[in-house]
């Protein structure tokens, strides 16, 4: 796991013990359309969080797959069906939004915001 001290640095004030558990992340993200950007950019990238803690994600071009989460430690991890290696992030409060850690990008700030519900959603099929 990179250094809880690097964590500190980038997220301010924020530090690995302020990260969202699994709980806390299960309860802000379930039944909801996060988006995934850098600073002040356009979402790159939308998931969709489902019961059960499975996800569906698309890539800006409109490309889905669908997967799962779960906690581990201070972190929350994805998998997907069509890539099995883990995806692990630190997630913080941040007003209405959140702001994402990527473990493998310690040293960058991602904005996660709530996708309004009335949005079409590209990977829809995968929902019904």
């Amino acid at each position: 796991m990179r250094s809880v001290l690097a964590l500190c640095l980038v997220a301010g004030q924020a530090t690995a013990q302020d990260a969202m558990t699994g709980a806390e992340f299960e309860s802000y993200a379930e039944n909801r359309t996060l988006g995934y950007s850098v600073g002040s950019n356009a979402p790159y990238g939308t998931e969709r969080y489902l019961a059960n803690r499975r996800v569906i994600w698309t890539t800006i071009d409109g490309r889905c797959t669908t997967g799962s989460w779960f906690s581990a430690e201070q972190q929350i991890c994805f998998v997907y069906d069509d890539d099995p290696a883990q995806k692990c992030w630190y997630f913080f409060p941040n007003g209405d939004e959140l702001m994402g850690i990527f473990e493998q990008e310690i040293g960058k700030a991602y904005r996660i915001t709530v996708i309004d519900d009335n949005d079409l959603f590209a990977c829809d099929r995968f929902t019904s």
